[in-house]
């Protein structure tokens, strides 16, 4: 693959997609957010690395190779994991939470050069990843953007973790769906939905099944780590929410994601 501009937004031009970037960055919530995160890490160095992020959106215009991108984008997160362990709120927590990213990042660069993915499918999983390291930090319970969200909606308790939720979903329903595709396992569209659908409720019906084995195994102290808040139905909200995020995801991308899979064989060429 040829040198290219880099878009944050897949549908945009690196350029909208800068312009874009910037304004998140300088004039929205996310940046003291993300000053708010660092302040919770209790280290000036990395306060100063937040203070440095406006102009971080500059890079993202510089022509490089795609596996540039991806090593890059894997450096942030193990930075970001790094610094996250520093002081969680719970550490037993957060090492439960960022688990799955520990163990996705090494299946990731194991199977990089056999079977890459598409740029969507990395992009979201470094999103997701995201989600689940800030969750580990505060617990999901206790970070701020979702008392952000609640307060803006009135919500009686933290909804971050039907973030998680959704994206546990969303992110797992274009992983499904591409190794379905390029593999040749599934024939016709309405199939392929259906599967897909399927392997994410499994999933995320596979992840509560481990939650209830985490509560018996360390009981009382499974609290932070289930994010319940009281709430009776938590199980099958989340279990909705996944399934809420698994078909946004085949409606909005599956054209991206197609375009993206004709030419996954130029991938492991750059």
């Amino acid at each position: 693959m040829n040198g290219m501009g880099f878009s944050m937004f897949p549908l945009l031009s690196p350029r909208q997609s800068q312009e874009i970037a910037h304004n998140l960055l300088t004039k929205s919530r996310i940046f003291p957010f993300l000053n708010d995160f660092c302040k919770r890490m209790k280290t000036d160095g990395v306060c100063s690395l937040v203070e440095f992020l406006p102009t971080v959106y500059q890079f993202f215009d510089i022509p490089m190779q795609r596996s540039q991108l991806l090593i890059f984008a894997s450096l942030l997160l193990i930075a970001f994991l790094a610094l996250s362990g520093i002081y969680p709120y719970d550490r037993a927590t957060w090492a439960l939470e960022v688990f799955p990213v520990l163990i996705a990042l090494p299946i990731l660069w194991a199977t990089y050069r056999q079977f890459p993915l598409t740029t969507l499918v990395y992009s979201c999983i470094f999103v997701h990843a995201l989600v689940l390291i800030v969750g580990g930090t505060y617990t999901y319970a206790r970070v701020p953007l979702g008392f952000e969200i609640a307060d803006f909606l009135n919500l009686n308790r933290n909804p971050y973790d039907k973030i998680g939720h959704f994206f546990q979903g969303f992110v797992p329903a274009l992983v499904a769906r591409e190794i379905l595709i390029r593999g040749r396992y599934i024939r016709g569209t309405n199939m392929l939905r259906f599967i897909v659908i399927c392997v994410v409720l499994a999933i995320s019906a596979s992840y509560e099944l481990i939650e209830w084995g985490v509560a018996i195994a360390i009981g009382q102290g499974a609290d932070e780590f289930l994010g319940t808040q009281g709430y009776l139905w938590d199980t099958q909200s989340d279990m909705f929410f996944a399934l809420i995020g698994a078909s946004m995801a085949l409606v909005l991308f599956s054209r991206l994601h197609d375009h993206q899979i004709e030419h996954a064989k130029s991938y492991n060429k750059d």
